[in-house]
C-alpha cells in the first residue's frame, strides 16, 4: 500500500458464453431427433405469420401424418422408425422454400407452414414429396413403404375462427381424424 490508487484489469472472452447460448437456444426450438422445429416453436411460428398476415394472400397448413410408425416400430425397431421419421423431414425440407416451416407436433405429426400457396400448390408439393418417400428403401426393412396421410387447410377458404395457432391446429387435426375414419369404412 503505497497510498495509489489500485488498478485491477480483468477481461473476459464471452465466445464460449455466447457459443453455450446458441446451442441452448437451438435446442429449446428444433425436435432433436429430425432437425424440424418442436411443436413450441412451430406455435409461435405460426401465430407469428397469423398476426402479420393480411387475409388476402394465400396461406395454407398441411398437417402429416406418418402411417403405421407405432407398426414400423414393433417390425423393424425405433432405430428404423427414427431414420424414417428423419429422412421424411428431409425430404420435406428440400422440397419447400426457406420461407416455409416444417415442424413436429407429436410423435408421429407434423405441420408445414405454406405462406404463398395455396391449396392446389400445397397438394401439388404434397405428392411429389409422397412419390419421392415411396421411392425410398432402408437396408433395414427393405419392404417398407413410406406414406403419411395428410390435411390441408387453405386459410383463405377457412379463415373464420382462425386467431391463433390452436385453432388452426384443432381443425387439422378434426378433418384428420375424419379422413382416416372415413378411409378406414370404406
Amino acid at each position: 500500500d503505497n497510498g495509489r490508487p489500485a488498478h485491477i484489469e480483468y477481461f473476459l472472452d464471452v465466445t464460449e458464453v455466447e457459443q453455450l447460448r446458441k446451442e441452448v437456444e437451438y435446442y429449446a426450438n428444433i425436435d432433436t431427433l429430425t432437425g424440424a422445429l418442436n411443436r413450441d416453436k412451430l406455435i409461435e411460428r405460426l401465430d407469428g405469420h397469423l398476426a402479420g398476415w393480411d387475409k388476402q394472400t394465400d396461406f395454407t397448413v398441411v398437417f402429416l401424418d406418418v402411417d403405421n410408425l407405432k407398426a414400423v416400430n414393433l417390425q423393424y425397431g425405433y432405430q428404423t422408425g427414427d431414420k424414417y421419421l428423419c429422412h421424411m423431414v428431409t425430404v420435406l425440407k428440400k422440397a419447400f422454400a426457406q420461407k416455409d416451416v416444417v415442424g413436429r407436433v407429436d410423435s408421429d405429426g407434423f405441420i408445414i407452414l405454406l405462406p404463398g400457396y395455396d391449396r392446389q400448390m400445397a397438394e401439388a408439393l404434397i405428392q411429389s414429396v409422397l412419390e419421392d418417400m415411396r421411392e425410398v428403401r432402408f437396408a433395414s426393412a427393405p419392404n417398407l413403404v413410406m406414406s403419411f396421410s395428410h390435411v390441408i387447410l387453405d386459410l383463405l377458404d377457412e379463415q373464420p375462427g382462425f386467431s391463433k395457432a390452436y385453432d388452426i391446429m384443432a381443425r387439422a387435426e378434426d378433418k384428420l381424424n375424419q379422413a382416416v375414419k372415413s378411409h378406414l369404412l370404406c
